[in-house]
């Protein structure tokens, strides 16, 4: 993404999707985050604020194996998926995730494009979500918060260049 929530080809090609899938598994794993980031803008295949990014020498994902016993990472991949697990000893009875509402929701004025390196996108409103993690075990609840803020992306129409 480049200024102004612009969409820039770069490197990438399926980089996001394989960090989202192994950081759901983190999720609901149990584990504990270090560090994770999402995408500047939101990309409607993601469930937002649950997701993740990496960009060389600024954001990784990292978390912690905090369970006190080993894991094993293990990852399937398909012509139109990729599945991680987390195998290990389980310290819960359940996990999911509760996503808010939409806050604090803004819109980027479209935009008109003639230089030869134009991307045309549809635009994507920036908002601000919270996602908790509610960890059941026994009669003990434990709640931890995510939260994410992602920016405007203007729709982009490409003319001439």
């Amino acid at each position: 993404v480049a200024e102004g929530g612009r969409l820039k080809e770069e490197l990438g090609g399926g980089v996001s999707t394989a960090t989202t899938a192994v950081w759901v598994a983190a999720f609901y794993g149990g584990l504990e985050k270090v560090e994770q980031g999402a995408h500047l803008i939101w990309i409607p295949r993601y469930q937002p604020g649950l997701e993740a990014t990496v960009a060389w020498g600024q954001l990784d994902l990292k978390f912690k194996n905090n369970t006190g016993h080993p894991i094993l990472i293990t990852t399937d991949m398909k012509q139109t998926s990729v599945e991680v697990s987390i195998w290990g000893h389980k310290n819960f009875d359940s996990i999911k995730a509760v996503s808010g509402d939409k806050k604090n929701i803004t819109n980027a004025p479209a935009q008109v494009d003639n230089s030869t390196n134009c991307v045309p996108q549809e635009g994507s409103p920036g908002f601000d979500i919270k996602v908790d993690r509610v960890i059941k075990t026994g009669g003990d609840k434990k709640v931890d918060s995510f939260f994410t803020h992602y920016i405007p992306a203007a729709p982009t129409k490409c003319v001439g260049g």
